[in-house]
């Protein structure tokens, strides 16, 4: 019996084994990946959902929200609308906070909300800068961008 040829078709069955374990191990990564994904995906849309429902026990409050309505002092409405907006600002956060457990899709899509809603919801810009602090830069920056944008198309 030849050892050498032996000894060379352990090492390629060694090798063989191995490539299929990187294989294998990448695959199971694929997939955790996927799943992450997917729960985010998911727990954002059911957070945006309860959000929708808690915003809907006050029909009034839609115009604040998706039709730049301005908020005054005497708003009957006022209370209401700002507790709304600190949940809105706050889910805001989580979704830049997601933004890397997210495909390059879902992240697109999920960053035309936030813009859309800093765009849509002026309640929201104020309270975001009246509180800088309480966020992330990026949601900050967003929203300056955007309060930027309407200031110059609206003087």
């Amino acid at each position: 019996m030849n050892w050498a040829a032996v000894e060379a078709l352990g090492t390629w069955a060694t090798a063989i084994v191995a490539g299929g374990g990187l294989l294998f191990v990448r695959l199971q990564l694929k997939q955790v990946e996927r799943t992450i994904r997917g729960d985010v995906h998911e727990r954002l849309t059911t957070e945006s959902i309860e959000i929708l429902k808690f915003l809907a026990t006050n029909p009034e409050s839609y115009s604040y929200f998706y039709e730049g309505k301005l908020l005054t002092k005497d708003d009957p409405n006022r209370v209401f609308v700002l507790y709304a907006a600190e949940i809105t600002a706050n889910y805001m956060e989580h979704v830049i906070n997601q933004k890397g457990n997210m495909s390059e899709q879902d992240r697109k899509v999920w960053d035309h909300f936030v813009v859309d809603t800093c765009k849509l919801a002026p309640i929201v810009r104020t309270f975001l800068l009246e509180r800088k602090e309480w966020y992330s830069p990026e949601l900050i920056g967003i929203v300056e961008d955007v309060q930027k944008r309407a200031a110059s198309t609206h003087p």
